[in-house]
């Protein structure tokens, strides 16, 4: 009963100020492209190189490296002091370490890592390489250095 002399209340003040009534929200569209809960389909017969966070989300925290041998490292986008992009090549460098990714077509791994929006990159392999199509992202080789002990002693 409260509710109803409340909505009664709200339409009678906005009729009396000159208002329209609030329209009824309507449900959330579901975006096509929000598949990132989900797993990768297996449709196709390689992995993914990287893939994008959630779409209108927050930013991912940490950039997790995955070898195409099984191994991985994360590192917290908070640690991120640069990135450069040269075509093939795409060079971070997180504190005291520098992580090279080498490939095909990265321009939209190189955007999507400047707004920390890449929650993994995986290097892949020359069977993946050859299914891929031309314009799909392919990573050959991603590789974690820690910074030459010179640099760090002339400081």
């Amino acid at each position: 009963m409260a509710k109803e002399k409340e909505r009664n209340w709200s339409e009678s003040a906005a009729k009396a100020f000159g208002q329209p009534e609030a329209p009824a929200t309507a449900p959330a569209e579901k975006d096509q492209d929000d598949d990132w809960d989900k797993p990768d389909p297996w449709d196709k017969a390689w992995r993914r190189s990287w893939r994008t966070a959630r779409p209108r989300g927050r930013e991912d925290i940490m950039l997790d490296c995955r070898s195409s041998e099984g191994g991985r490292r994360a590192f917290g986008y908070t640690w991120l002091a640069s990135i450069t992009f040269e075509p093939g090549t795409i060079t971070l460098l997180f504190g005291e370490n520098t992580v090279t990714v080498t490939g095909r077509n990265l321009e939209q791994l190189y955007d999507a890592l400047v707004q920390h929006r890449v929650p993994f990159i995986q290097e892949g392999n020359e069977t993946e390489e050859a299914l891929k199509p031309e314009d799909e992202p392919h990573i050959d080789e991603l590789s974690i250095e820690p910074l030459e002990e010179q640099k760090r002693g002339e400081q």
